[in-house]
Formats: structure tokens, C-alpha cells, sequence
């Protein structure tokens, strides 16, 4: 029974009602300070006193009352006595008006029990409670209002008659696990939660259990009627047949999980946290049913791991033992149609995946309002995101596979309201937006849709995190409400005037970025010379670079997707709000210098924008041009200028003729890079076949590394070309050597880079270049080329290994080339773009460019590996335009390019690919490409040497290197003009002179 604490002036009153009572328990109170009696003593004595006073004209004066001598109206409740503050916020209240006092008079005056008369007693001397401060917990005041003693029969009636109604509800309903406000809506609040709670458990005694976390509502779990299943009743009413207790035995154990499982406390107002979402999948498993599953399906793969394990080891004498450090290893042999250790365990590990997967869905089919299963929950946002199909989601959903398509949308939406996803102050963030157009088939070509797409590429990856759990929501929002979450609103331009005359021309040759050269690196040559000297399982360069570069460091980037700003990407006010989206998204990572990628149309756009808006949000923002358009539109330039050369006949030799058009305008990139590194490796295989001959030897007194100049005033004869050659084939045995493991055992880019034998081999093709060129302009024309790709090749390495200055150097080199093939668009964007990246260190803050330049965070990773960097633009193409326009998995062919429905797919897809993550590494099976790069796999290098062979054979025919004044074509035999000018000449003085 709940006790008081009294003190003096409560043991005060006492005595004078003891000595008015005549009791004499005054007696033993005096001379006390403090004492503990029970609180329904105490009420009962003060009732008794109370009669047994004298009536007396009250006062109206706060201080003649009693209660206000005896009671803290601002710390205690009014009605209980407890302290106020401990209480929830909910359950709390403040009395705000004085009619409160005329309505709890007369409930008391109607209870007529020692309660009533305490608050009687209590507030009848009190002026104004509201004057007081006096409060209450709004549980006390309904108990207050509702417990009096019912002697109206048709209350009680009525009472009885919802609790049976509340009775049945819960005996009947296919649900075990309820609210105690859901209850208390049958009872339409006649009776409080507490007596609600009393009469369930006076009803179903240990049946039914209670639950009540901080802050939330209790918990009520309903476990059944039959708690008495193994009784001695029961094992007295055996059966005589054998098949029957069997049977009886089942349903006994059948009932007892289906108890526990109903009896199981678990969280339904809260989704978990997507890093942990499947780390404790077996705890949601009720302990009697993971016992009977372990037994069920576990006993057989147990029983063939021991098993084969005995075999294995009686045949260990059989192996080989192995003596190291004093100790002894045995080897098991495992004979044909026998399972491994990797094996055992294989089997073992599926089972208990099986397990999980069979639990939780019988505790689903029992539960199926009352638990949500994370294991069927991962499965169903899985096959969302990989098929999209809300019809084969449903039927996977009914077989007891995944969850609902109901509720994965229901949790999609719950994470984007939680907003949950992250960026750490450490990040250091890109953006790139893009045009996202999508043409839908209508019937009259008309309500094109019109947006711009936009990603942000977090570096390094862990820096984006998506912790933290997500609070369920009651229902599925309207699609209204969902496109609204995250909507970008078109922003105003402040200005009228987009002109870019502010930008002063400068001669950007004069710019120095790093310590580059026009030299054929290191790398490069070494890979000829060993493709030269036919070493076997060496792949094409970029495979080649994949596997020398790959002990260097690298950070990997994570996308998040950005929402779409639907309207017409090509308006001034789209670029405007998407430069605006950008600065205030970096806010959060405190990034000072934000870097927005554009392609050419919108970048110039930029430039007009960030050139003439004197906005402070943007003072700090530098646009990019999109490097990979940048090299497609390159190659384009290098198809113009030897168009007629014979380069198309020379591919038709391979490649249909209907692609080789497409090739030449670079509009299938992927080919046509293939295609220009395989001509150029087979020209590079020419020059070295030049470059060691005698012709070439002799055409040099000196070269660096391979042939050493004499003094003529020296008495030391100079070295022979015999002597050369066998020097030459020295280190053409050296490389070899280098490289005839490289498969398993390659070398380091730096070894290769400082390998003075490499070296030297480099200086011998780069000599061998030089004669080549005085064999006339048809052969200048084809070794011109050959730097041209070679050049793209390093603009290629720039970025994938993230080399800042490297990738100025080769855009610098480029700008020619535009000029000379007519490229007068990115010719002006070049220029503009070199000009602004060289100031950037005198803009941008020491360790923001440190991380962008030195770290190479200005090139994006998607994998784990060094030679993997990507431009920012063929980010967005990879990730956001692909995630739109591919098949069952994207937006424009299948799910639909609503706003609500964008704002799902793209919000959402961290969280989701967080949990998908989790799915993959929980089964142990990934969704993803091979580590091994394309070039490195046995099927591509037998292609790629086939190709090389077919190009060796027609350029042998038609060589490129034929003495001649007469600028020729290889295929026609037509010879040029006289007026016919070297094309990167005529591009060097367009640069220079703008």
C-alpha cells in the first residue's frame, strides 16, 4: 500500500486532530519530526476529524485555509499529493481558470469519500487555485472524475458491457499486441487506463502482459487463453496410439510458440537505422521457435559436416604434414563428389539464413500488424529498386518472401520524412547538374517532360551516412504531399544582364602546369616496347595502367541524388536556381569554394550567371565544364582532321561500316577509344620496329641512355652500331623480364617511371619519332596523330588517377586541336575554363585545394581501386541519367516521371541502398561487376591482340611512314593539296592570337 511522507507541520495537525478525537495518539506523535503512514489511513483520519469538526464560517483569505498551511499547490498534484514534475510532459496539466474549483467541489460533494472530502477540505478556503499555481496530473483528474462508487446501475451495466466487448476484441481479433488507447476507444474512456488495465489482468491473469516504454503508450500483448498446456491433466490424457500422441505432442509445441510469439514485445512505431538494419535478425526469433527450426533443418547439415569431417581426418595419414616453426599442419584430401571445409561451412551458413528467413515469417503470418520483419523488409526494397514491379512484389509478398509493396512504400517515405541521410563537416562536395528531358509516348508527341537532374558527389564516401533510426508513419501520405518534400523552387534572376565581357583573354601558353612534357611517358613506351617484343597476357594500355597503378592510394566518392527542378533546363533561371541549390547544400559540410559541373551549352550559362549576379551565395562558386564531353568532343576534332587520311579504312578492316561515321564523330565513345588506342598501339609497334634498326642508330650521335656522343677531340672511339644494337637488345631483355609475370606479379607505376633501363627505351622511340617526321607530311600527319591520342591517353590517366595539374596540362595541349578542326565552342569555353583553374590556389582556401588538387578529390571514384576516377559529368551519366532511362530499374520506362514518384526513387535511394548493401553482405552474394578491369580478361586480350594483328597487316600494306613531299591517303592514294598546312600548327596560332 502506498505510504506519506509526513513532516512538523503535517505531524502538527495531526495532534490537534488526535487531541479533538480524544484518541490519544497525540501522544505518540510528539516530539516526532517525520513519520510514515499509510496515505489511505491518513485520508481516512482526516475524513474522520473532519466530521468531527466544529462547523466554522470559512475564510475567503488564502491564509486561514488549511490546505493552503499543508499543501504546495505549485509543486504537488492536486489530487494525488506526488510531486508534479515527475510525470511525462503529456500527463500534466495547469490550472488556467477558477471555474475548475465550482466543478470539483460538487464531484466531491458527490463522491462522499475521504478523496472527495480531502480536495473539500482541500480548495473550499482557497480564493482562486489559478492564483496558486495549483496543477494536477490529468490521470489523477480523470480517476478523479471517474472512480466514485457506482451505485448508478446503469453505469455499472454499462461498464460491464464494454469491458466484454473489450474481451472479445481481443480474444477474436487476429492481432495479439495492442494499444492501451485503442482499448480504451471500446470503452469510449468510461473508466480509466489504470482500472482498464487492473480488469485485463484480473481477467487473464499471466495470459496477457503489459508493456510501457518512456514516452510511449502501454503495450498490451495478448498470449492466449490455454496457459496451462503441460498440466498433469495433460500428460494423464495420453494416447494409446502411437501416431495420435505424436500428434497431440505437435500441437502442444505448436501452441506453446505460437504463446511466446504473441507473448513477444516488438517495435512497430520505428523502423531500424539503415547501418544496423539487419544486425540482430535472429533476436526478433522467439527462443521456443528458433530452438524447434535449429532442430528441424539444422540436424541434417550438422550430421554431414561431422561426417565428412570423420572421413576427411581418417584419411589425414594419407596427406601431406608440413613441418614449420615446430609445427605440424595436415593437408585433407577430398575426393571426387565429397564436400570441402569451405564447403561445410557454405551449408551451414545457407541453413541459417533459411532459418531467419522461415522464423520470420511465421512470426510475420502470426503478427502481421504487430511486428515488421527487417529480413522481408530488405528483400522487398531490394527487388524495388532492382525490378520495380509492384505486381511481382505483391506476389513474392504473398508467398511469405518480402514485405508488401504497401510497406516498403510506407518505409521509403518514413525515411525521406526522417530525414535521416547526413553529410560530415569533413566532406569535401562536387555538384553536377545536367539536362534530365524525357520524351514520353503520347499520342500527339506533346507534355514533353522538361527538368534538370543533379547529383553531389560526397568524398570520401563515409562522409555521407544515413544513421540513425526512422519513425514510422501512421498512413501513406498524399502524392501531393510527397512531391512537396524536397521541392526546388525556380529562383528569380537578379539581373537582366548575361554578358561575359568581363572575362579578359589571356595567352594561356604561357601558363605552366607542372613539369610535363610532349615526350611519350615512361609507362607508355614501356608498354610498346613489351607488346613489341610480343610478351605474352599483356593487356591493351588502360588495363595495363589499371594493374601498375594499383598499389597507389585512392578515396572513394558516394552519390546523393539531388531533387529534380522541373522545369526547362536550358533557362538562365534553372542554372540560376541550381547554382543557388548548390551553395546552400555545401552549408553543411562548411565547404568555402563550391565546384558545380555543367556540360558546354549550360556551362556557358554558368559563366553568364556567376560573370554578372553579384549574389553573396555565390561569390565562392566556380563552374566546371564537363571533362568527359570535353574528350569526346576532342575526339571528334582528331576524326576531322584525318578524315581522307585512310583512318576509316583502316577501321572498316574490324568494325562495321555503318559504325565507323558514328566512330569518327565520337558518338559511340567506348568504341571509338577502343579504336584509336588500338591503331595507335599498332603505330607505336612500327615506330619501334624503326627505332631499333640501323637507319635509326645511325641517324643520331647521341641518344640519352642508349648511344653516348664522343668528344671528337677524344682518343675514344665511338660505340659501333653493332654494339648499339646489342645494347639496345639488352634492355629490350630487361623489360621483358620486367614484364613476363605481370599477370600475377606487375610492376609499380614509380618503378617503371624511374627504371633507368625504361627510360632509356623511351629516349630511342622519342629518336626514332624525330627521323620519322622528315619522311614527309604523310608521315607527320599519321606520328601527329599518334600524339593526339597519346594525349588523350594522359588526360585519360589525369583523371582516373586524380592528377590535377596533369589534367591542365593535357586540356591545354588539347585547345589546338579545337582550333584546328573548327571547334569554335569549346574552344572559347577551353580558354575561359584554363584561365579561371590556374587562379585557383590564390582563391580557394590552402586546405580545400589541397583535398581538391593534391588528393585528387576533383576526379569522383565509385570503386575500390586507384585507376577508377571518373569525370564529374560521366558521374551524373552513370549514375543519375542511367538510374532514369534504364529498363525495369529507372524511372522513364517503368515507374512513371511523377513528382511524387521522382521524389521517392531519388530521396530515398541512400537509405535503400544502405539496406540493400546490408541484404548482399547478410547473403554473402553482390550485385556488381568484376573487380578485374575489361581489358585485363583473358576474351578481351585475345580480341584485342586479333584487332591489332588485322591493323598491323593493313598499315604494313599501307605505310604511313612512306618517304614522300606529298601529303598521301593511305586507302586512296589521292594526294593533298600543296596549299595542305599542318593542322596543329595552323591550332597553335588560333590559340595564340585568339
Amino acid at each position: 500500500m502506498p505510504t506519506a511522507s509526513l513532516k512538523q507541520r503535517a505531524i502538527t495537525s495531526l495532534i490537534g486532530y488526535s487531541k479533538l478525537l480524544k484518541d490519544k495518539k497525540h501522544e505518540l506523535l510528539e516530539n516526532l519530526t517525520e513519520i510514515n503512514i499509510h496515505q489511505k489511513c491518513r485520508d481516512d483520519y482526516y475524513y474522520t476529524a473532519k466530521k468531527a469538526t466544529p462547523q466554522e464560517e470559512t475564510s475567503t483569505s488564502r491564509s486561514s485555509s488549511r490546505g493552503s498551511i499543508t499543501f504546495d499547490f505549485e509543486k504537488l498534484c492536486l489530487f494525488c499529493d506526488k510531486p508534479w514534475q515527475t510525470k511525462k510532459k503529456e500527463d500534466k496539466s495547469v490550472i488556467k481558470s477558477d471555474e475548475l474549483k465550482a466543478k470539483l467541489l460538487e464531484i466531491a460533494k458527490r463522491r462522499n469519500d475521504p478523496p472527495g472530502v480531502k480536495i473539500i477540505d482541500r480548495i473550499s478556503g482557497v480564493q482562486s487555485l489559478v492564483k496558486v499555481d495549483a496543477r494536477y496530473h490529468k490521470n489523477c483528474y480523470t480517476s478523479f472524475n471517474l472512480e466514485k462508487k457506482m451505485e448508478d446501475t446503469e453505469l455499472q451495466k454499462e461498464v460491464q458491457g464494454l469491458l466484454s466487448s473489450v474481451f472479445k476484441f481481443i480474444e477474436n481479433d487476429i492481432d495479439s499486441q495492442f494499444t492501451a488507447t485503442q482499448l480504451l476507444e471500446i470503452m469510449k474512456h468510461k473508466i480509466t487506463k489504470d482500472t482498464l488495465l487492473k480488469d485485463l489482468k484480473r481477467k487473464y491473469d499471466n495470459n496477457i502482459v503489459f508493456y510501457n516504454e518512456s514516452g510511449e503508450d502501454t503495450t498490451v500483448c495478448f498470449c492466449g487463453t490455454n496457459e496451462n498446456a503441460f498440466s498433469d491433466e495433460w500428460y494423464l490424457h495420453r494416447e494409446t496410439e502411437i501416431e495420435a500422441e505424436h500428434i497431440r505432442i505437435i500441437e502442444t509445441s505448436a501452441e506453446l510458440i505460437v504463446k511466446q510469439i504473441k507473448c513477444t514485445e516488438y517495435q512497430t512505431n520505428s523502423y531500424p537505422s539503415s547501418i544496423t538494419f539487419l544486425d540482430s535478425i535472429s533476436d526478433n526469433i522467439p527462443k521456443y521457435l528458433k530452438i524447434f527450426l535449429d532442430k528441424l533443418l539444422m540436424f541434417d547439415a550438422k550430421k554431414k559436416r561431422k561426417t565428412a569431417y570423420a572421413r576427411r581426418k581418417s584419411r589425414s595419414s594419407h596427406g601431406s604434414v608440413v613441418d614449420d616453426d615446430s609445427s605440424t599442419s595436415t593437408t585433407f584430401t577430398t575426393k571426387p563428389g565429397e564436400t570441402s571445409l569451405d564447403d561445410d561451412e557454405n551449408i551451414i551458413e545457407n541453413t541459417k539464413i533459411k532459418i531467419d528467413q522461415i522464423g520470420l515469417s511465421i512470426v510475420q503470418t502470426l503478427r502481421p500488424k504487430s511486428f515488421i520483419s527487417p529480413l522481408h523488409l530488405a528483400t522487398g526494397i531490394y527487388m524495388n529498386r532492382k525490378c520495380g514491379s509492384k505486381t511481382v512484389i505483391n506476389i513474392l509478398a504473398k508467398l511469405g518472401v518480402c514485405a508488401s509493396y504497401h510497406s516498403i512504400t510506407l518505409h521509403e517515405i518514413s525515411a525521406i520524412k526522417s530525414n535521416v541521410i547526413k553529410i560530415e563537416p569533413s566532406a569535401f562536395l562536387q555538384y553536377v547538374f545536367d539536362n534530365a528531358d524525357h520524351n514520353p509516348s503520347s499520342l500527339d508527341g506533346l507534355n514533353s517532360f522538361h527538368c534538370m537532374g543533379g547529383i553531389c558527389c560526397v568524398t570520401p564516401s563515409q562522409a555521407l551516412t544515413t544513421f540513425g533510426e526512422v519513425s514510422k508513419l501512421d498512413r501513406l501520405p498524399t502524392a501531393t504531399a510527397i512531391s512537396e518534400e524536397g521541392k526546388i523552387t525556380l529562383e528569380k534572376l537578379p539581373t537582366n544582364q548575361f554578358s561575359l565581357e568581363s572575362i579578359q583573354f589571356i595567352d594561356i601558353g604561357n601558363l605552366k602546369f607542372g613539369d610535363f612534357t610532349c615526350d611519350i611517358p615512361v609507362c607508355y613506351s614501356t608498354h610498346i616496347w613489351g607488346s613489341y617484343c610480343q610478351v605474352p597476357n599483356l593487356p591493351e594500355i588502360r588495363g595495363f595502367m589499371d594493374r601498375v597503378s594499383s598499389s597507389l592510394p585512392y578515396t572513394v566518392s558516394r552519390i546523393q541524388y539531388l531533387p529534380f527542378i522541373e522545369e526547362n533546363p536550358s533557362d538562365l533561371r534553372t542554372v540560376y536556381t541550381s547554382l543557388l541549390y548548390a551553395a546552400n547544400h555545401a552549408r553543411c559540410a562548411d565547404q568555402k569554394t563550391i565546384f558545380v559541373t555543367f556540360d558546354y551549352p549550360l556551362y556557358m550559362k554558368a559563366l553568364q550567371i556567376l560573370s554578372n549576379c553579384q549574389v553573396k551565395k555565390l561569390e565562392n562558386v566556380v563552374a566546371r565544364i564537363g571533362g568527359f564531353h570535353l574528350l569526346m568532343s576532342y575526339f571528334k576534332a582528331v576524326g576531322t582532321i584525318m578524315e581522307g587520311s585512310g583512318l576509316n579504312e583502316l577501321w572498316n578492316t574490324v568494325y562495321a561500316t555503318n559504325s565507323i561515321d558514328k566512330m569518327m564523330l565520337c558518338t559511340s565513345f567506348a568504341r571509338a577509344l577502343r579504336a584509336h588506342i588500338t591503331t595507335v598501339h599498332v603505330i607505336g609497334e612500327l615506330i619501334a620496329e624503326f627505332a631499333e634498326s640501323a637507319q635509326n642508330i645511325e641517324s643520331h650521335e647521341h641518344i640519352d641512355g642508349i648511344k653516348m656522343s664522343v668528344d671528337p677531340s677524344s682518343m675514344e672511339a665511338p660505340p659501333s652500331t653493332e654494339e648499339v644494337v646489342e645494347f639496345i637488345k639488352c634492355k629490350k631483355l630487361k623489360i621483358q623480364q620486367t614484364l613476363n609475370n605481370f599477370s600475377r606479379h606487375p610492376p609499380t607505376l614509380h618503378d617503371i617511371n624511374s627504371d633507368q633501363d625504361m627510360i632509356a627505351m623511351r629516349n630511342l622511340l622519342s629518336s626514332a619519332i624525330e627521323v620519322l617526321k622528315k619522311r614527309g607530311p604523310t608521315a607527320e600527319l599519321w606520328l601527329q596523330y599518334f600524339n593526339f591520342v597519346m594525349l588523350a591517353i594522359r588526360y585519360i590517366e589525369a583523371e582516373r588517377l586524380g592528377n590535377w595539374h596533369l589534367h591542365l596540362y593535357c586540356v591545354q595541349q588539347m585547345l589546338p586541336v579545337y582550333h584546328a578542326a573548327g571547334h569554335s565552342n569549346y574552344v572559347k569555353a577551353i580558354q575561359i575554363y584554363l584561365q579561371q583553374m590556374s587562379k585557383l590556389e590564390d582563391i580557394m582556401d590552402p586546405n580545400e585545394y589541397r583535398l581538391f588538387t593534391k588528393e585528387g578529390h576533383f576526379t569522383i571514384r565509385r570503386t575500390e581501386k586507384a585507376w577508377a576516377g571518373i569525370w564529374t559529368d560521366m558521374t551524373i551519366e552513370q549514375m543519375l541519367m542511367r538510374t532514369i532511362h534504364t529498363g525495369a530499374q529507372g524511372l522513364s520506362n517503368g515507374r512513371g516521371m511523377s513528382s511524387s514518384v521522382m521524389t521517392r526513387f531519388l530521396e530515398g535511394m541512400p537509405y535503400a541502398i544502405e539496406i540493400m548493401n546490408q541484404l548482399e553482405d547478410y547473403v554473402s552474394i553482390k550485385w556488381e561487376s568484376s573487380d578485374q578491369h575489361v581489358d585485363v580478361t583473358p576474351a578481351r586480350q585475345k580480341r584485342d591482340e586479333s584487332d591489332r594483328k588485322t591493323f598491323k597487316a593493313w598499315l604494313q600494306t599501307h605505310n604511313p611512314f612512306v618517304q614522300s613531299d606529298k601529303l598521301i591517303s593511305l586507302s586512296t592514294g589521292l594526294v593533298g593539296d600543296a596549299n595542305t598546312d599542318c593542322y596543329r600548327a595552323i591550332g597553335e596560332r588560333a590559340s595564340k592570337y585568339g
